[in-house]
């Protein structure tokens, strides 16, 4: 193992095959390891190049290397540490873990975009696939609504496809598009909560905390 302060102000941690499995910055490298680096024994003064391996150190200033053996015990802890100050500093990245509830919270948000990707996402239907976009769909409730009120539909009416071909229609064909339309937005939302039912039994069972992470975290929008 070897221990490095850099003179860009970063500390690096390298194993025994020289891959470096901790790098940071000097004020994210005393968070991590829960104390500031210590200047090692014997360091040279002004000194802020130099590495720690094998109970010798080697410190260069002004670009003269210069070694300085003997054990250095709070350099030899840090080595022992790297695992340690390697975890911490993915946790601190990672942010901070979410409570339970708030967890739960998220995967709602989660359930809610999934809902409304899958009532978005083009519907084959009638041997062609349509936008199914906002717009798209309150176009196709409007012609249905005037459709039903007993408006006639323009001679040689069409409607464009998700591909950009126009498509002749007719009264009963639109009606039909739209209750495609209603089918999926219906069976979308459905499918949204009976996800969202799930959560709260997770939230109340007598799971570990650990389980009931993994319990949420599991959920997912059915695949077609």
């Amino acid at each position: 193992m070897e221990l490095q302060r850099h003179p860009d102000s970063k500390v690096i941690l390298r194993d025994a095959d020289g891959a470096a499995v901790y790098l940071d910055s000097l004020e994210n490298f005393t968070a991590d390891n829960g104390a500031a680096l210590p200047a090692p024994d014997g360091l040279p003064a002004g000194c802020v190049d130099w590495v720690y391996k094998d109970s010798l150190l080697r410190a260069t200033v002004g670009g003269a290397a210069e070694a300085v053996p003997g054990a250095w015990a709070a350099g030899d802890d840090i080595l022992a540490r790297a695992d340690a100050i390697a975890a911490a500093k993915a946790t601190r990245e990672a942010g901070p873990t979410l409570t339970l509830e708030e967890l739960a919270e998220q995967v709602r948000g989660d359930i809610n975009r999934w809902r409304d990707e899958a009532i978005s996402a083009p519907l084959a239907h009638g041997g062609h696939t349509w936008d199914m976009g906002e717009t798209s769909r309150r176009n196709i409730a409007d012609a249905v609504t005037a459709i039903n009120a007993g408006i006639d539909l323009p001679a040689d009416f069409k409607w464009r496809d998700a591909d950009n071909a126009d498509r002749q229609m007719t009264s009963a064909g639109m009606i039909a598009l739209g209750g495609a339309v209603l089918a999926r937005v219906n069976t979308a939302y459905t499918t949204s909560w009976t996800l969202k039912d799930s959560i709260q039994p997770i939230l109340d069972g007598d799971k570990t905390e650990a389980k009931k992470r993994a319990a949420l975290n599991a959920i997912a929008w059915p695949e077609e």
